[in-house]
């Protein structure tokens, strides 16, 4: 049967592919953003393969290897060449014959899949190729575990949903980020019930952990942006 995702060594090959092709273009990581990259990819692909592990009918190993590709596709800088690191990711791991892969790289970015796309700052033309993507989708328990993996770390800090989400609209100057909150503490409290335990026990947090302070993230930042 034609697997639908890499294998776990397979994983880790193209998470480095992911680095050094984007090194070698115009716009290459600096070193805090590519230490910021691999710390956040490899912590969601942490959390998400401990939270399966709870989870009778999901593969940690594919939760595994779903989370440490969800960014694939910001091999490339996608404020600099005006893309979304959704498509890139999606179409990369498409051509590969990867497509659960692929999946996620769009659906971690959305929440709801009937999203506005005035509410989001990248490409108006990639949002309405998400959208179509997202219009013959219905969201699985791994799209869903890694929509909460990837907002449980912040530039690889595990953390709070609510610290993420004031982290990101911050950082993209989007307060309409915030508004997601709920939806992803219902998510977590999915996962509980399945799980039989707190999620933010399970990763190690404490609510009171972290504190949003300062004034926001420079361009620097956001030239990594883990979403």
């Amino acid at each position: 049967m034609n697997r639908l995702y890499p294998t776990r060594r397979q994983a880790d090959e193209i998470f480095e592919t992911v680095i050094q092709k984007r090194n070698a273009t115009k716009y290459p990581f600096k070193p805090e953003w590519e230490s910021e990259f691999r710390k956040h990819c490899r912590a969601v692909a942490s959390i998400a393969e401990k939270i399966a592990g709870f989870c009778p009918h999901l593969d940690p190993e594919k939760a595994y290897v779903l989370g440490l590709l969800h960014d694939c596709g910001r091999c490339i800088d996608e404020f600099a060449e005006h893309r979304f690191h959704a498509n890139i990711g999606y179409e990369w791991m498409s051509a590969e014959g990867y497509d659960d892969v692929a999946r996620v790289c769009i659906t971690h970015s959305f929440y709801d899949k009937d999203f506005d796309i005035n509410t989001f700052t990248q490409p108006h033309e990639d949002l309405l190729k998400c959208k179509a993507y997202l219009k013959n989708v219905t969201y699985n328990d791994y799209d869903l575990l890694l929509q909460l993996a990837d907002v449980l770390n912040d530039k690889g800090v595990t953390c709070t949903i609510e610290y993420r989400f004031a982290s990101l609209a911050r950082r993209y100057n989007n307060p309409n980020l915030l508004i997601h909150v709920k939806q992803l503490q219902q998510i977590k409290t999915y996962f509980e019930e399945i799980c039989g335990r707190d999620i933010y026990n399970l990763i190690g947090v404490k609510n009171n952990d972290f504190q949003i302070s300062g004034s926001g993230h420079g361009r620097e930042t956001l030239a990594c942006g883990n979403s």
